[in-house]
């Protein structure tokens, strides 16, 4: 069953519809409390402020329009009284729709952005920490204490070892040599 909502006899099929006329309501009986209804040009001055505005769409507010009406018909001429704008809930149902239509594709344009320059920032950082490795790379490789240098100072060492060793074994047979007189 379709939950309804009741306010001032009327009953309404949005919560939303009936806030409106609780507003419209609470607008009335300040309106009430604040105008003299005796006199006739601010009785006058009030529908037409209230007609050319449409501050009240609810059927309570429709209903004082009415009520306001008949009192300047009675005194006023036809001619010189507006008619009552006609309640819009169809209007504001389908503007409803169309704002809540557009409000989403609103949101989904910002959210596709924010990716879009999320995934640019992504995109950048990716860059840089690229840079970064390849950097480290070239460090480590061409580096005073990278693997290369390392090996190849061992290398370096081990030949200087072995020179010092063959010329330590030279000298040595120089040294037998002069000791046999073989020079």
């Amino acid at each position: 069953m379709e939950k309804r909502f009741v306010f001032n006899g009327y009953s309404f099929e949005t919560s939303e519809e009936m806030n409106e006329a609780k507003k419209d309501a609470e607008a009335i009986s300040y309106i009430k409390a604040k105008t003299d209804f005796s006199n006739v040009a601010a009785v006058k001055e009030l529908y037409t402020k209230l007609t050319e505005k449409e501050s009240l769409q609810s059927p309570v507010g429709m209903e004082f329009l009415k009520v306001l009406q008949r009192k300047l018909l009675q005194t006023e001429d036809k001619k010189e009284i507006s008619p009552i704008p006609v309640l819009r809930t169809g209007k504001k149902k389908e503007k409803g729709a169309d704002s809540m239509k557009a409000s989403a594709e609103n949101r989904q344009k910002q959210k596709a952005e924010l990716y879009q320059q999320k995934l640019k920032n992504a995109h950048m950082m990716n860059f840089f920490f690229g840079l970064i490795i390849v950097g480290m790379f070239v460090i480590a490789l061409l580096g005073d204490n990278s693997a290369l240098s390392s090996t190849e100072s061992a290398i370096q060492d081990k030949y200087a070892a072995w020179e010092e060793d063959l010329q330590a074994r030279e000298a040595a047979i120089s040294q037998k040599e002069k000791e046999l007189g073989m020079e």
